[in-house]
């Protein structure tokens, strides 16, 4: 008995995919005519054959939809219909009123999937993954070996995501993991997925874990905060020994090192807390995750805000730096910038690029807490940060110059500058080697996950080791630090001897001695000196009274 209800049902929905689809209707018909007679050449799975025209695309076009990672999606609200095309049924979804067909080069049926992606991004690997399925049919799949024989026992099929060659019993076959597999955005490096041929035939689904690039990149943002938390555990040391030793130094050297310390330890901090609450969450299984990067809350902008705000005062601190040394040592007689103009100068040099970073990435919409930047407005900052590097080194290399010009010059403040110049000289390729290496991810094999693991992790390491070798030029293996360190520990000693009788051995206190050497322009000293009534050891001989001066007295 025929089942009118369903018979009617199915008319009613092919008729709404014709009205709602541009040249659905059209392609019904040619297509029931015109390719009628095509074969079915093309395995989808183990749904069997399908002919290579628009069953195959709007099929595999659904699975490459329904296969997508449900987080990519905007929403959820859609159900899946049916219609039946040359006598295959097509899956297709219901979504407010309107049945979509999956149809990646049909423009009305492209406007109708799109709004369903969070992103142009996840749109456009689908459509990639709908492309690569027709092309797999088109140019691979075949009437031969579609089809199992005596040597292969698994035939050549699309699984949904990627097309696999036919394979002998008990094999396994590995292919490169295509864009759409991959669980990130970026493809981290080349990784592979596998399919096993058992003796019956091909295994029920494909191993795509091997795609899975969360794993990598967690394991590569877990060494960065590793080496920033160390980084700053062995720096804030000597951000505790400025403010407490050195209180008393009103030295514009001094302000500017301690600043720059305090500038490291923030930014590492940050950069640390930022990866651990927004990427590395992100890299969390669904039950782990609290979605921090998904949510795109104020809280976590705010945080990446902070995390760029620092890092470009990390530079600012080292530009300044670099000032100071050139007006000290290249410009004597210069005019000083008081402690005021140099925290206004440094405020507003490590603000304004910062700012204009925060309002371009917040007018362009960005999501996923700013920290996953797409577009390239990280180049905002990174143009400053370059800008600052090349112009200490201009000042260093002027440095440098008035240096070997005066090197007779034996004064000792002039000696702890040029001493504080050569750090900074030493500085420069460290903090400059880093933003290199970041900026031009070209210079690996990305195709390597072991290249891409040595680059990352090399950078990071050089990353952490700059807040380090601060702290050991500047702070732990400074004279002047230990000088100060000596006399407030022999301080600490005179006054514990006096107020509670105890009987500490006191440290000598340290001396600095400063000879000055007068050139004599050819004089005779010794014998200057007898002539002027000077005796050997330099004293005035007694050479008696004139007659006059006797009788005074």
């Amino acid at each position: 008995m025929i089942d009118f209800t369903r018979l009617f049902v199915t008319f009613g929905v092919v008729v709404l995919c014709a009205i709602c689809c541009e040249g659905f209707n059209a392609e019904l018909s040619l297509g029931t005519r015109e390719t009628a007679n095509v074969p079915a050449r093309c395995r989808f799975r183990f749904s069997g054959l399908f002919p290579p025209n628009d069953v195959w695309k709007f099929l595999t076009g659904f699975w490459c939809f329904a296969f997508t990672n449900p987080v990519r999606f905007t929403t959820r609200n859609f159900t899946q219909v049916n219609a039946v095309l040359d006598g295959y049924t097509i899956p297709l979804i219901r979504h407010n009123d309107n049945i979509i067909v999956f149809d990646f080069n049909d423009t009305t049926s492209r406007n109708l999937i799109r709004p369903l992606f969070r992103r142009e991004v996840f749109f456009n690997l689908w459509r990639g993954c709908s492309e690569l399925a027709v092309e797999c049919c088109n140019h691979y799949l075949n009437e031969t070996n579609v089809l199992e024989d005596d040597e292969h026992i698994c035939p050549a099929l699309w699984d949904g995501w990627d097309c696999w060659p036919p394979a002998r019993a008990n094999q396994t076959l590995r292919r490169t993991c295509p864009p759409h597999a991959f669980s990130t955005e970026d493809i981290v490096c080349q990784l592979e997925s596998e399919r096993y041929c058992l003796e019956d035939g091909w295994n029920h689904q494909t191993n795509y874990s091997g795609c899975a690039a969360a794993p990598i990149l967690r394991r590569r943002h877990q060494y960065h905060v590793l080496v920033l938390t160390i980084s700053a555990a062995l720096t804030f040391p000597a951000v505790l020994i400025f403010f407490i030793f050195m209180r008393g130094q009103t030295d514009m050297r001094h302000i500017l090192y301690r600043n720059l310390l305090i500038a490291i330890v923030l930014k590492n901090i940050f950069t640390a807390v930022a990866k651990e609450v927004i990427v590395l969450d992100a890299l969390r299984s669904t039950n782990d995750t609290n979605r921090v990067m998904e949510n795109n809350g104020v809280g976590c902008r705010v945080l990446s805000f902070f995390d760029s705000l620092f890092t470009v005062s990390v530079f600012t601190g080292m530009l300044l730096v670099g000032f100071y040394l050139h007006s000290t040592i290249a410009r004597v007689f210069g005019k000083r910038l008081s402690v005021t103009v140099m925290y206004a100068v440094g405020a507003a040099c490590t603000l304004i690029p910062t700012l204009i970073w925060a309002i371009a990435v917040a007018a362009y919409g960005m999501e996923y807490c700013w920290a996953n930047d797409q577009v390239g407005f990280h180049w905002i900052t990174d143009v400053y940060k370059f800008c600052t590097l090349i112009i200490n080194l201009v000042l260093l290399l002027d440095i440098v110059r008035v240096i070997c010009c005066q090197r007779s010059s034996s004064n000792l403040n002039s000696r702890q500058t040029r001493a504080a110049a050569k750090a900074i000289l030493v500085l420069i390729p460290l903090f400059g080697l880093p933003i290199l290496l970041t900026s031009q991810r070209d210079l690996f094999d990305q195709d390597s996950c072991l290249a891409g693991d040595i680059y990352y992790f090399t950078a990071y390491t050089i990353e952490a080791l700059q807040g380090i070798i601060v702290a050991l030029l500047f702070c732990y293996l400074n004279k002047e630090v230990h000088r100060e360190i000596r006399n407030k520990y022999r301080k600490l000693i005179i006054w514990l001897n006096d107020r509670f009788g105890t009987n500490f051995t006191i440290p000598s206190k340290a001396r600095v001695t400063t000879m000055t050497n007068v050139r004599s322009s050819g004089l005779d000293i010794p014998q200057h000196r007898q002539q002027n009534g000077y005796g050997k050891k330099g004293l005035p001989e007694d050479r008696g009274l004139p007659e006059k001066r006797k009788e005074a007295f």
